[in-house]
């Protein structure tokens, strides 16, 4: 059988999509990995040798993860007798598994990895017979092969060009090539066609007949022209000779220009993105800062002239700043401010136990927060720093989240002297810096904060040493809503904080919110913290920093570790396209059911106004026209991905689509503005009260039917390797449900789930979302916190029910051991019937009397771990309607 070369690089990452699968006819595919020891190209595996064994550099992740090949092949400049062992990690599991066979110039070595799980390879190690010693733990490396046995389909492979390696498109000279790669030995012939999908329900399709030689590949030109602004998916349906089927997939962007980079005016609120510089080669980082000015980033929070990486030894005299002062100075070039994190102590300024306990632990939290032993040399390399940059530096941020976890190891009072000491330092250094203690994480009565009241009294106790009051708080924006009114501007006003504050490090990861519904909250959170008075706005992060879907911190990330724009990178560019240089003129309407603000500016050298603004409704798509009145000569509504139509102005009245998603008006030559308060205070299209009828039959209508993709929240938008397991329609995952009220003290619910594949096998009740449940939350007027139940159908027939949390004073056993939970399983539906004890949850009244608030979801997993959920993460009111009529 042949064997074809194919080069595994960053821009052929899509190659392990590869369907590996025994079709009627069997291809063999062959991909290869180089492995530089220490310098690396963008995308590349970046092996660092630390303390005897080799590991890629996270901060870098390299390459996409691989399906398990059925051999790897190995070919070195050393033709030496001896063994030569292979090691691969499970990318979500965490095994090693390892794989031995003889050594010579190019050897093959048989691989039994388990399906279903993506590979990294972990090392390689050469033991020569004769004892020769092997430089590096490895011999000059040509190349490395996974050969895998596939379809003639499934050797088809989605790749796209736009001309840079970000995969966007800006204007008409850059448009995507889509490329359809043969990773086979032979020949091959494909028909079918692609399909290019973007979030906002524009589908295009191009039809396929191509006949492709083995390693070659065949192109489609779309053209610019053809597409709207955002994040576009490209799936193709490939149809092989032997009858096989496969749906290899890529991504691309098109977003505006932006035009040359210019630093903002002093003053000006700016977008900024937070960005893991440290690490990166210099290639790799020339690629970030495109990102940068390709989004219209205005501010960058990084770290910059820390400790760490400026002195290499105890000797002061031993510093080198040349990479600080090149990054200062590429940032200046791409029109950047800087958020500088300059607190980070080296080995030799920390007492050796608490070091070594750090190795020990292998902790980069404890590292990278390590308290020096004598806080003078700290103050010297910081009054050095400030006096070498100045105010060229935006902020001088000393630490991050000291509240958080072991973000700071030690006690409250060594904080605040550790702060005291740099603050004033930086202060020498030029005393108008502006200096940052650090970002705080969360609200102080959380349960992940380490040191209690931490920053209340760093606050208090520092008060005059510090310049900006910094906030973190990740999330979901109802949630960011919330903490910022109830509990950190409360917590500002008690502590007597009057120095502005500063959103610098807020997000919320796709694997919470999905691509589309973290995309909303780039607007939602920077547009919220803007009107109500924030500096500016750092969004975490710029690259995803790791390729496991279970891990939510690789889920932040405006691109793919290997340099593709998620939904979030779309959005803060036209945002930023939109509003930045602009000014805030105020809050229209703000509370939990409407966002509405106004922003003046200049465009083109004329006047406008921008209203943005949007509702909480549980359906994306719902939109309702508000009424504007004007003077503006013109009128244009922008949506989430930057597309602009103009609307007409009549009679000093516009029409603004309002709805769910983030959109807004910009007006023209305007001195004025105001929404028609009848539209603006009126309800959105969709219901956020499910009416119960009284005396109503069990076969009744249901009292919600939840099919739509409005309500969907994928958790593999961002990964095209995944996109087999986005929602495919109702038949996939929906759900109806009913409620009412049996006996005296009891609520029934009765949910049936249309799902066309059941996977139910988490190890426990309280790990049901990994798998196929439903979660039902109950909040009830007057009580301290929320009921979370879930409900699940094991694969074995069993139905389990969880209380994950209640509200404060409540037996959660007591609730327990009274439910009543039965499932069953029929022609791809599954039923539940639940009976919740309603006095026990301290409904005494009519559950339907107003009293009651639901929130319902359904979690879907086709594979090991869950795919997505569907449902409505508002609140929706139980309130009784007439007695039901037929």
């Amino acid at each position: 059988m042949m064997i074809s070369v194919i080069r595994f690089r960053h821009v052929a990452a899509w190659f392990f999509m590869l369907c590996v699968s025994v079709a009627q006819a069997e291809v063999c595919s062959n991909v290869i990995s180089r492995l530089p020891i220490v310098n690396c190209r963008p995308g590349e595996c970046r092996w660092i040798k630390r303390s005897g064994w080799i590991r890629p550099d996270e901060t870098a992740p390299g390459t996409r993860p691989f399906e398990a090949p059925q051999a790897v092949e190995i070919e070195t400049d050393l033709n030496l007798e001896g063994r030569v062992t292979v090691r691969f990690k499970g990318e979500t599991t965490g095994r090693l598994f390892s794989f031995t066979g003889d050594w010579q110039r190019v050897s093959r070595i048989s691989t039994s990895l388990p399906g279903g799980e993506r590979y990294r390879l972990q090392d390689l190690v050469f033991a020569a017979a004769s004892g020769k010693k092997i430089c590096k733990n490895q011999p000059d490396m040509k190349r490395l092969d996974g050969l895998y046995r596939t379809s003639s389909a499934g050797a088809c492979v989605l790749d796209v060009q736009t001309g840079n390696p970000l995969h966007i498109v800006r204007n008409e000279a850059e448009h995507p090539v889509i490329l359809l790669k043969n990773t086979s030995d032979r020949t091959l012939d494909w028909t079918g066609l692609i399909r290019l999908c973007d979030f906002l329900g524009h589908v295009k399709e191009v039809p396929i007949k191509t006949s492709v030689g083995a390693g070659e590949r065949s192109m489609v030109d779309i053209p610019r022209s053809s597409l709207v602004n955002g994040v576009w998916l490209v799936v193709g349906e490939i149809h092989g000779a032997d009858g096989s089927v496969a749906m290899p997939a890529t991504r691309f962007a098109v977003v505006d220009e932006h035009g040359p980079p210019r630093r903002l005016p002093p003053g000006k609120f700016r977008m900024g993105i937070n960005y893991h510089i440290g690490r990166y080669t210099p290639v790799c980082r020339a690629i970030c800062n495109e990102a940068l000015k390709a989004c219209g980033a205005k501010l960058v929070r990084i770290s910059l002239g820390d400790w760490r990486s400026v002195q290499v030894s105890v000797d002061p005299n031993d510093s080198d700043w040349s990479k600080s002062d090149q990054i200062l100075a590429e940032m200046n070039e791409i029109g950047c401010d800087v958020n500088a994190l300059c607190w980070s102590i080296p080995e030799f300024a920390v007492d050796p136990d608490v070091w070594e306990r750090a190795k020990r632990e292998n902790n980069w939290k404890v590292w990278a927060t390590i308290p020096p032993r004598d806080t003078s040399a700290l103050e010297s390399h910081l009054e050095s720093l400030a006096r070498r940059y100045g105010n060229r530096i935006a902020y001088y941020e000393v630490g991050n989240e000291w509240d958080f976890f072991e973000f700071f190891p030690g006690t409250t009072e060594e904080a605040i002297r550790a702060f005291t000491a740099a603050a004033r330092a930086l202060h020498r250094g030029c005393a108008d810096v502006c200096v940052i203690p650090c970002g705080w994480a969360c609200a102080d009565d959380s349960k992940m904060i380490r040191n209690k009241g931490i920053q209340e009294r760093l606050l208090t106790e520092c008060r005059g040493l510090y310049d900006v009051h910094a906030v973190h708080l990740h999330g979901r924006f109802s949630s960011f809503r919330r903490r910022v009114t109830e509990s950190f501007l409360p917590l500002r006003e008690k502590c007597g904080v009057t120095v502005p504050w500063y959103a610098n490090e807020t997000a919320v990861s796709i694997n919470h919110a999905g691509e589309w519904g973290a995309a909303e909250d780039v607007w939602k959170k920077i547009l919220f913290a803007w009107s109500y008075g924030s500096m500016d706005y750092i969004w975490y992060n710029l690259r995803a920093t790791g390729w496991n879907p279970k891990d939510a911190e690789q889920g932040y990330g405006m691109l793919t570790p290997d340099f593709y724009p998620r939904a979030t990178f779309a959005a803060f560019s036209s945002l930023s396209k939109l509003l930045s240089g602009h000014d805030r003129v105020r809050v229209v309407r703000s509370n939990d059911d409407k966002e509405c603000y106004l922003f003046c500016g200049t465009r083109d050298g004329m006047a406008e106004l921008v209203m943005v603004g949007w509702e909480r409704a549980s359906d994306r798509r719902a939109m309702r026209p508000v009424g504007v009145r004007t003077d503006a000569r013109k009128a244009f509504a922008v949506d989430l991905m930057g597309n602009s139509c103009e609307v007409p102005v009549e009679n000093g009245l516009c029409s603004w689509p309002f709805g769910r998603t983030p959109s807004a008006l910009r007006l023209a030559s305007a001195t004025m503005a105001e929404p028609v308060e009848e539209d603006i205070d009126a309800p959105g299209t969709t219901q956020h009260v499910i009416k119960i009828p009284a005396g109503a039959p069990k076969d009744r209508p249901a009292d919600i039917t939840v099919d739509g993709a409005g309500y969907v929240n994928n958790y593999f938008e961002a990964n095209p390797a995944m996109v087999h397991r986005l929602w495919r329609g109702p038949s996939d995952c929906s759900f109806k449900i009913w409620f009412d009220r049996i006996e005296t003290n009891s609520l029934s619910v009765i949910v049936r789930v249309d799902d066309d594949r059941h996977l139910q096998h988490a190890a426990s009740a309280r790990q049901m979302s990994e798998g196929d449940c439903v979660r039902i939350d109950f909040k009830v007027n007057g009580q301290k916190g929320d009921w979370n139940f879930g409900f699940r159908r094991t694969d074995a027939g069993v139905s389990e029910s969880c209380l994950w949390c209640q509200p404060r004073g409540y037996d959660a056993a007591a609730v327990l051991r009274k439910i009543r939970v039965d499932s069953s399983r029929g022609d791809c539906v599954t039923t539940y019937e639940i009976v919740l004890p309603a006095h026990d949850m301290g409904i005494d009244s009519d559950p339907f009397g107003g009293n009651v608030s639901v929130s319902v979801k359904v979690d879907d997993a086709d594979e090991e771990d869950r795919d997505l959920w569907i449902g409505f993460d508002e609140w929706y009111k139980l309130e009784r309607r007439a007695p039901y009529e037929m």
